[in-house]
């Protein structure tokens, strides 16, 4: 995408935006370019519950409705896997954007969160939703 963008910008798809991911796992960080679609594919109003494990991995697992899991499996089960990913858009950032590796349905993992607070903070306000929305989106990574 990034090459086509570069040799004639009017190709970026009109119904995708440019955000950036930050990634940072201790001493590591990273900055990444992504062009996310605008279209949303669930948001609070499809989350039956969610809850941070602690570990190796800070995860929160998140049970949705059937309509919610309909429309993760509708949209994941038209990805490519392996290549395409998903946008997890919380508190208007990016918070992860795991690649698809398989159909999605009712229950679904997100991981990588920087520390279990981050993880527990985002189980805590999908189980009692604030003003804060949670916004799972398509992406594509823009090349460098």
């Amino acid at each position: 995408l990034t090459d086509v963008i570069r040799k004639d910008p009017s190709q970026f798809p009109p119904d995708h935006e440019i955000l950036t991911h930050e990634i940072e796992a201790g001493d590591f960080r990273k900055s990444e370019k992504l062009a996310v679609a605008r279209a949303e594919i669930l948001n609070n109003s499809h989350v039956k519950g969610a809850k941070a494990t602690r570990g190796k991995e800070n995860m929160v697992h998140i049970s949705l409705t059937t309509n919610g899991g309909g429309r993760i499996r509708a949209a994941t089960e038209k990805m490519r896997k392996g290549r395409s990913r998903l946008a997890i858009i919380y508190d208007e950032r990016i918070i992860s954007a795991p690649v698809v590796t398989q159909e999605l349905s009712a229950e679904v993992t997100l991981e990588g969160f920087n520390s279990p607070e981050e993880a527990q903070s985002l189980a805590t306000s999908l189980n009692k939703p604030l003003s804060a929305k949670l916004l799972i989106e398509s992406l594509m990574p823009l090349a460098r």
